[in-house]
């Protein structure tokens, strides 16, 4: 384990998860895009020139708002 490592573990899981990791798949504008150890694809429609492989940045916060319903 080299001392990135060490640090991290040493962190809540919470700020671990705050890091974002960016890559871009070689598609004109989907990206890849992940926190903590889950990934999702971005993408835009086919209609604005994307390959709709994910769902596209505008789409993001209504997941993350819709995540955020839950029974009462």
């Amino acid at each position: 384990m080299d001392q990135t490592e060490t640090v991290d573990a040493a962190r809540p899981a919470y700020v671990r998860a705050a890091a974002v990791v960016v890559s871009n798949s070689g598609a004109d504008w989907r990206r890849d895009v992940g926190v903590g150890r889950h990934f999702l694809a971005v993408d835009e429609p086919e209609s604005v020139g994307g390959a709709d492989t994910g769902p596209s940045l505008a789409g993001l916060p209504l997941l993350a708002l819709g995540s955020c319903y839950g029974p009462v």
